[in-house]
């Protein structure tokens, strides 16, 4: 039918072409020159149950703190590479990653050998600084949520960021608020509000429970909630329903990322 036309045969052979080129740009030589910037993995390290911390060794992009990376690990093809947020701050010489245990790739984190060459794509991503205010902070993570919340904590120290923050962890046990260690002691260090919790258990440290609306309303007590900007990052369940509950506390919705 098309080829009965100029008409439409040009248009439809031009847009076949643009097709092709695309698909030999996506999956043939932008995977070949990300491959060759040469990052490797440099060490590999359990965090908890299911959860491990990836370093990448290598020319270390412009980045903020908050943002993803395609990742694609060894001989793996370019439409198996999966989005993981850094864990960095921008001032570390090498790339961090927080990863949990959940597809075929990811639970063999722990096969992953140092020096395995990967494929490095980004930054990608909007959760950054750049779109909170200058009022109080609230960082919320959840499971491997704390990735993208642990990069901005360390960037927010490492830059002595002198804004009120508050920290907000959960997971369903006490061994999976990974890093927390690191994130108490930055708390400890900036006078910043934390709160971890755990759904299962509640060693030192650790509350029993959920991420209600009285805790959220105790944790930003005493803050001008119009001025607050909330970062929350965690599976969509909880996500929403820490929103809801910050928007019933008076937090604008454009203030909730």
């Amino acid at each position: 039918f098309y080829s009965a036309s100029l008409w439409l045969f040009w248009p439809w052979l031009a847009g076949m072409a643009g097709a092709l080129l695309l698909l030999l740009w996506s999956w043939g030589w932008k995977p070949w020159r990300l491959a060759a910037a040469g990052h490797r993995v440099a060490a590999v390290e359990r965090l908890g149950p299911g959860y491990w911390e990836v370093r990448i060794a290598g020319p270390v992009p412009p980045y903020r703190a908050g943002q993803f990376f395609w990742l694609g690990f060894g001989r793996a093809a370019p439409w198996d590479d999966n989005p993981f947020s850094v864990a960095s701050a921008p001032n570390e010489t090498e790339l961090r990653f927080v990863i949990r245990e959940a597809g075929d790739r990811t639970r063999r984190m722990a096969d992953l050998a140092p020096g395995t060459p990967m494929r490095l794509d980004g930054p990608h991503g909007a959760f950054t600084l750049d779109h909170a205010g200058p009022g109080p902070l609230l960082l919320v993570a959840g499971g491997a949520g704390i990735a993208p919340i642990l990069s901005l904590a360390r960037a927010l120290d490492a830059a002595g960021d002198a804004r009120p923050v508050a920290l907000l962890h959960g997971a369903r046990t006490a061994d999976r608020l990974v890093c927390r260690g690191e994130t108490t002691a930055i708390a400890a260090r900036r006078g910043w509000r934390t709160l971890f919790l755990s759904e299962e258990d509640a060693p030192e440290g650790v509350a029993r429970g959920v991420m209600d609306r009285a805790r959220l309303a105790a944790l930003i007590g005493g803050w001008d909630v119009k001025t607050l900007t909330a970062m929350i990052c965690g599976p969509e369940p909880m996500t929403m329903a820490v929103a809801r509950h910050l928007e019933a506390l008076g937090v604008p919705p454009e203030r909730i990322i």
